[in-house]
């Protein structure tokens, strides 16, 4: 005898179709399995793979109609001619190309803005760079590092200051006097200095180096350094030691 009071499931017909296509994503999924991020994923055919290794997204969330746009610009390598990329929403979104000047624009809001001080000890906007050392004719640049204490002879000859020092001097026409490791686990202060010919030869190397990657003069360098790297897992030359 079958209960009345037993629950009716009625599907309404145009939800088959629905219905069978989540089924047939599901059964490619446990099949081709591809990793997804949370606005969606790559789906490559059988035999082709499709690697989405960034990705930025900027959400736009309007309370009173409660709406929600969401622009993503995606990057994807790999070697499928085509491939179908599956963003779940919870309804019939209107899809259109957006206008890259976004994240453009997006890039220009953390960027630092340099205040200088008028007598009344007001900040206010400047083209001025305003730093304690500007009284002497310089500035001290300082990097905060997490790692082991370095030695005065590695601060010395490392070239990571050197470049900072080049930027602070062509892109806001800084004058660095001292440049500077601060090393936040012991504490410890190591500075160092550039001369003019020093940083000149500097450039000059990052030039030879830019214009070998252009040519496609480079050699894969494999190391610790590969665990960190977005495409170590399809890499042929990624280090293969322990991660």
């Amino acid at each position: 005898m079958r209960n009345s009071n037993s629950p009716k499931i009625r599907l309404v017909r145009g939800l088959w179709p629905v219905l069978a296509a989540l089924a047939l994503l599901a059964a490619l999924a446990l099949i081709h399995p591809a990793a997804v991020l949370g606005d969606g994923g790559f789906v490559a055919p059988i035999g082709s793979f499709m690697y989405e290794p960034t990705q930025r997204a900027f959400i736009d969330y309007d309370s009173e109609s409660r709406t929600e746009q969401l622009s993503i610009l995606p990057s994807f390598h790999g070697d499928a001619n085509a491939f179908a990329w599956i963003v779940p929403v919870p309804g019939l979104p209107e899809v259109a190309l957006a206008d890259r000047q976004l994240f453009r624009d997006l890039d220009l809001l953390p960027q630092p803005v340099y205040r200088s001080r008028d007598g009344d000890w007001d900040c206010f906007p400047s083209d001025e760079v305003y730093s304690p050392d500007a009284d002497s004719g310089g500035v001290e640049i300082i990097d905060y590092k997490t790692g082991s204490t370095k030695t005065q002879k590695d601060v010395d000859k490392n070239d990571q200051v050197a470049f900072y020092a080049i930027a602070a001097i062509e892109a806001f026409n800084m004058n660095p006097k001292k440049l500077t490791f601060y090393f936040l686990e012991s504490g410890e202060k190591i500075s160092t200095t550039r001369t003019d010919e020093h940083l000149e030869k500097k450039k000059q190397e990052v030039g030879v180096v830019v214009d070998n990657i252009k040519q496609g003069k480079f050699e894969p360098k494999a190391g610790m350094h590969c665990n960190w790297c977005d495409y170590r897992k399809i890499c042929p030359f990624a280090y293969k030691g322990n991660s």
